[in-house]
């Protein structure tokens, strides 16, 4: 039977998805009102990578937006 033994790499990559992961969430939780939470909720649920990703760029280009007088 073959052992399954962690790079160190693969440790590193799970722990940065998973951080990913966990501050969209929050960030999400936080910022987002009744109907756009849930939906934004279920996207990083179902694709957490991609929903992530997509969510956190959404929210710091609105940050950046608001803070540059746009």
């Amino acid at each position: 039977m073959e052992k399954m033994i962690s790079s160190p790499q693969n440790i590193i990559v799970f722990i940065i998805y998973l951080a990913l992961i966990i501050v969209a969430i929050a960030l999400i939780l936080r910022n987002e009102k009744k109907l756009p939470r849930i939906l934004w909720l279920m996207v990083v649920i179902l694709f957490p990578y991609i929903g992530s990703v997509i969510y956190l760029l959404k929210y710091f280009l609105t940050k950046r937006n608001q803070f540059s007088g746009y």
